[in-house]
């Protein structure tokens, strides 16, 4: 398929280097993506690629509207005896409709989603998988119509560059004003964006990760910290908003407590991440660090995640919801999540914590910022520590989780007098 072809031409290696510019008005170089492919070659590859979105519309279509034949229609269309049976119960229909989708996700979505993440220095197409992994996770309601496949220039026999002297770039503008966007996907439904959400959440890493791919930051917009400091693109934002809102229509308790161990993982995952591995490449220097904090970037992101969850699944589920998985028992096969649960406050008899003690644990006893840390980086850090504190002070978990803090206070923090001290004055505040 052409698609198949452009997305691999985008990630071509042997087309993609590194290079040092000098900014603007300045002796100071900064790295960028050069493309090595001529104009046409690159303008195929976006034209190409841009029309992923009506394959992912089509096979979005036939997996949430596919219906069975019953079993009467089928006889009068082949001659051969046959009965109906009982009347399918809405959960089959919902359970069918969920392997579809996981069928069209593992042939074809996503690869083709992977592929448009890892692209670097094409920015248009970048986006564009990031639109389709937004219209897909959302709730929007959206209407899908097999027509809208169908292309009215085509189907009129409408002449494509009747004169020798049409304008190409005019032509290629129409056709894209007709073709389906992103936008236009139709959602893929709570019910399989929450049984996917431990595939779906590594996507979401990986999504991070291809922020460095970026080459011009005013090609997206961003979400921004008090500082101006751009720390995640807006539209990766309505991803992580969509995960976590198909986690919240989650009715049975223990699959919720499942997904909400999940997403916490995933938080202190980010946290501990380094962030020049996923800022634009256009504020890394040419000796390969970063010209903006990368400790007021690490939390201002993390914030801004945290934030996300407090709104969306509420206070209650992060302050007095354990989490059953993190104890550290024989079910837990991952050595990351036993340090998560041995870090962690305020965890009951059972080594049981809430994600407001999972990840006070992680930011308080972590090794991963770079102290002395900068004015800006330290304010975001201590709101980001009341924040987290102010969680999880529900009556009835607040005592165990202060407790532990209070004792552990002599060891956080020891050689940072001052960011000891502000931890001092929150739990004070939290203790009242």
């Amino acid at each position: 398929m052409p698609i198949e072809l452009a997305l691999a031409a985008a990630n071509d290696s042997t087309a993609l280097r590194k290079v040092l510019v000098a900014v603007s008005n300045s002796e100071e170089l900064r790295y960028t993506w050069e493309r090595t492919e001529r104009t046409k070659k690159l303008q195929w590859m976006i034209t190409c690629g841009l029309g992923a979105a009506s394959v992912v519309y089509a096979y979005t279509g036939v997996a949430l509207h596919h219906e069975d034949q019953s079993a009467k229609e089928m006889t009068a269309m082949t001659g051969l005896p046959s009965s109906d049976g009982a009347p399918i119960p809405e959960s089959s229909v919902e359970d069918s409709r969920v392997d579809r989708l996981d069928k069209t996700w593992e042939k074809v979505v996503g690869p083709m989603l992977k592929s448009f993440i890892s692209i670097c220095g094409v920015d248009r197409l970048k986006v564009h998988g990031w639109a389709m992994l937004d219209a897909i996770t959302s709730q929007r309601e959206s209407t899908w119509t097999l027509d809208r496949l169908l292309s009215p220039r085509y189907l009129s026999g409408e002449a494509f560059l009747e004169g020798k002297e049409s304008n190409m770039k005019a032509l290629l503008d129409e056709l894209e004003a007709d073709s389906i966007r992103a936008s236009e996907i139709p959602s893929w439904g709570s019910t399989w964006t929450a049984r996917r959400l431990d595939l779906l959440l590594d996507l979401f890493e990986d999504c991070l990760s291809g922020i460095s791919g970026i080459n011009d930051m005013s090609s997206v917009k961003w979400v921004r910290d008090d500082q101006g400091n751009a720390l995640m693109p807006l539209i990766l934002s309505r991803i992580w908003s969509n995960l976590l809102r198909a986690l919240s229509c989650l009715r049975e308790e223990d699959a919720f407590t499942d997904g909400l161990e999940l997403v916490t993982g995933h938080l202190i995952q980010i946290f501990n991440r380094d962030p020049t591995t996923y800022v634009p490449i256009a504020v890394l220097d040419a000796g390969g660090g970063c010209t903006v904090d990368v400790d007021a970037i690490r939390v201002g992101l993390v914030t801004w995640l945290f934030d996300a969850m407090v709104v969306i699944l509420g206070r209650d589920a992060l302050g007095a919801t354990r989490l059953n998985t993190m104890e550290g028992e024989e079910e837990v096969d991952d050595a990351e999540r036993e340090t998560i649960a041995q870090m962690a406050f305020g965890s009951d008899s059972n080594g049981q914590a809430t994600v407001a003690g999972c990840f006070l644990g992680q930011i308080l006893r972590a090794r991963t910022l770079s102290f002395p840390l900068q004015p800006s980086a330290r304010s975001g850090f201590k709101r980001l520590i009341g924040k987290v504190l102010d969680v999880g002070s529900v009556q009835g978990f607040s005592g165990k989780l202060l407790g532990d803090l209070t004792n552990q206070m002599p060891w956080i923090f020891a050689e940072q007098e001052e960011i000891q001290l502000d931890v001092w004055r929150l739990l004070g505040e939290g203790s009242r």
